[in-house]
């Protein structure tokens, strides 16, 4: 019964402990998204990329201000 689960727990730790890249991969995915006209789209792309790259703050903000044009901004 025991070993019954093993592979599934053996999947989640790996998943939960093991050195990854994806924070540095979702960072710069954010770079290239653009916004084009609809905001409502942009913003949950941008959100969960960001779930991954764990922006914070000033910087954050800093980043979705340089993706939306100036006069979407107002």
């Amino acid at each position: 019964m025991e070993h019954e689960f093993w592979h599934v727990f053996a999947e989640q730790a790996l998943q939960q402990f093991s050195p990854t890249q994806e924070p540095e991969k979702a960072l710069q995915v954010i770079g290239f998204v653009k916004h084009h006209g609809d905001i409502a789209k942009f913003l949950p792309e941008m959100e969960n990329l960001n779930i991954r790259a764990r922006v914070t703050e000033i910087a954050w903000r800093m980043m979705i201000e340089a993706q939306i044009p100036e006069d979407a901004l107002r």
